[in-house]
């Protein structure tokens, strides 16, 4: 009996492991939100960094509800203010190699380099951080998403295996008060990542002479190389130049060569020459849409989609507005004021499509219908999942048992 000890204490270790390990999750789909069950708040690794920050209904970042948040809030920033939310995976591993980020919206303010700087995530693998990524290694902005003024994907490629992500978010000198994260994802490296489209000369666009220039009174104000916005080259750009005039604008408007649907976001990526957007340099800018010469929409100011570039160390930022009414030309006017907008260097007009509404852009649309909801985490909105519970019975065949049971 002895002899046998030794082997059954081996064999409980062995079984005692396989009994604990997690799946490595391979699904292959895109914004796949870490969500469902085995999926929890790591409350060791949630807190606020000091009695200024914290974190409220942090179990809406895993209930597979994606229109709704969990709170951070960062406390002040001279004292050391922030707060962290880390949830954790019982169930599955995710793996190296593939995309990992989370979707949030600050409070208070823009989402801009500055405050993507503020930001650490974590990644763990049974309790062991195996990855610490911010925007000094590989932390970017992976585009703002659609029909939200202010939510954004950020994220990285994971180097390791993982079952635990952590947000860190410390308290900046800016106007940000907090924090909301919506849901944390991973995706393959294939996923798109913004779901911009570029208008160039390729698909028959050109510079609207007619709305492109200087308009008022201003000395030393200019629009050069306009051609460069519809460029196949989108690192190439146009230079507006600005100073102090009475009623003063500079304008670059872009023929898209074709007539865009109702729906379709419009809109530019700029980058100022000094200085990042705040909402104070957004009111002193503005995009228009027009069709056959006649102008249709015009947005300015905090009604604009703001999103930090997806290029690290860059001021490179994209406005837009989701369009109600159809469009062949997208203007955007700079208007000269005292602001750090003296001069912006406007590189491509863009689109951007949601043909179904669900606030998913078509490039990473999971599901014809609503995405927003995933109840069990598996990846497949629960308007395109069959089993949206995960218990191997098709939600046809529950609702049949169900009234056969009555």
């Amino acid at each position: 009996m002895k002899t046998l000890l030794p082997v059954l204490f081996m064999a409980a270790l062995f079984f005692g492991h396989m009994a604990n390990a997690q799946t490595i999750e391979t699904n292959g789909l895109c914004s796949d939100p870490i969500v469902g069950a085995g999926t929890f708040v790591n409350q060791a690794r949630t807190a606020g960094i000091n009695l200024l920050g914290g974190v409220s209904s942090a179990g809406n970042a895993i209930d597979g509800d994606l229109t709704n948040y969990a709170d951070m809030q960062l406390g002040v920033s001279l004292l050391g203010g922030g707060s962290a939310l880390s949830i954790k995976d019982s169930v599955f591993t995710y793996p190296a190699g593939n995309r990992v980020g989370v979707i949030i919206q600050p409070v208070g303010g823009i989402l801009s380099a500055d405050i993507i700087d503020a930001i650490t995530i974590n990644l763990y693998n049974e309790d062991v951080l195996v990855h610490s990524a911010t925007t000094g290694t590989d932390l970017i902005s992976l585009g703002v998403l659609d029909n939200n003024a202010d939510l954004h994907r950020i994220g990285f490629t994971a180097s390791s295996d993982y079952d635990e992500i952590q947000i860190i978010v410390s308290s900046t000198l800016s106007l940000l008060s907090g924090f909301r994260v919506y849901n944390f994802f991973e995706e393959p490296l294939s996923c798109p990542i913004d779901c911009i489209n570029p208008i160039t000369v390729s698909d028959g666009a050109s510079i609207s002479a007619s709305r492109t220039g200087i308009s008022g009174i201003c000395i030393g104000c200019s629009v050069s190389n306009s051609a460069n916005v519809v460029s196949n080259d989108t690192t190439d750009f146009a230079t507006i130049t600005q100073t102090v005039g009475i009623g003063a604008s500079g304008s670059i408007a872009v023929n898209t060569g074709t007539t865009n649907a109702a729906g379709t976001e419009a809109g530019f990526a700029l980058a100022p020459a000094s200085g990042l957007l705040d909402l104070a340099a957004l009111s002193n800018i503005q995009i228009s849409t027009y069709l056959g010469g006649t102008i249709r929409e015009t947005y300015s100011g905090g009604s604009l989609l703001v999103n930090a570039s997806v290029l690290p160390g860059s001021n490179i930022q994209t406005l837009a507005f989701k369009s109600s009414q159809s469009f062949d030309e997208v203007r955007i006017t700079v208007f000269a004021t005292l602001s750090l907008l003296s001069n912006v260097n406007v590189y491509y007009g863009f689109t951007r499509i949601d043909s179904d509404g669900d606030g998913i852009y078509d490039c990473m649309d999971n599901c014809a219908g609503n995405d927003n909801f995933d109840n069990d985490g598996d990846g497949i909105p629960d308007s395109c999942d069959p089993d949206d519970d995960n218990d191997l019975l098709t939600d046809l065949e529950e609702t049949n048992t169900y009234f056969k049971s009555i």
